[in-house]
């Protein structure tokens, strides 16, 4: 388990995207899953561990961008919020694999590159 303070939170969190691994924060404390947006526990402990997630989402909702909001992002380029099996949900691109999209479509990340994240759907 690795346990970073508060205030390198958002960084932490890029920290192991370029490293490949995605990371969903929790209570050192109690356990309890905290969103990617908290800061500490809501009971009050403090300390956030970052555990590792498996990679497996469920697709909550998408959109399709169809002009260039980053220089990163080819168009047309599909954003969805996604829901990993760990609980917190999270902003992501998604890779349809020239198929159609669902809201509850279990997804699988892809290797992580750099500080971008891009699901595609399973099977």
């Amino acid at each position: 388990m690795t346990t970073l303070a508060h205030s390198s939170f958002e960084d932490a969190f890029h920290a192991f995207l370029a490293r490949g691994e995605l990371r969903y924060p929790c209570c050192r404390a109690c356990g309890a899953v905290l969103g990617f947006e908290a800061r500490c526990c809501p009971r009050g402990h403090a300390g956030v561990a970052w555990e590792p997630a498996s990679g497996d989402a469920t697709l909550v909702s998408w959109t399709v961008y169809r002009q260039p909001y980053d220089a990163g992002f080819a168009v047309p380029c599909v954003v969805g919020e996604v829901r990993p099996d760990e609980g917190p949900a999270l902003a992501a691109g998604i890779d349809p694999a020239g198929g159609s999209l669902q809201a509850g479509q279990r997804l699988r990340l892809r290797a992580p590159a750099a500080t971008r994240l891009f699901f595609e759907p399973l099977g």
